[in-house]
């Protein structure tokens, strides 16, 4: 998460793809959520974030 977050504070697009694909990937592999409700909630953070700054895919 943190490569993204520095990814999108660099406006740097190919990292932060990237980098929130392997969040993503993450997210995935998990088998336990919180609350058991299967939610990218960091994903799904980061990619509000890049299309405030016009970074989103």
């Amino acid at each position: 998460m943190a490569a993204a977050l520095a990814a999108l504070a660099r406006h740097d697009a190919a990292a932060y793809a990237d980098a929130a694909k392997r969040v993503r990937r993450s997210f995935e592999a998990r088998e336990d959520f919180l609350e058991d409700i299967p939610v990218p909630d960091t994903f799904l953070a980061l990619e509000a974030l890049a299309a405030v700054r016009r970074l989103d895919r």
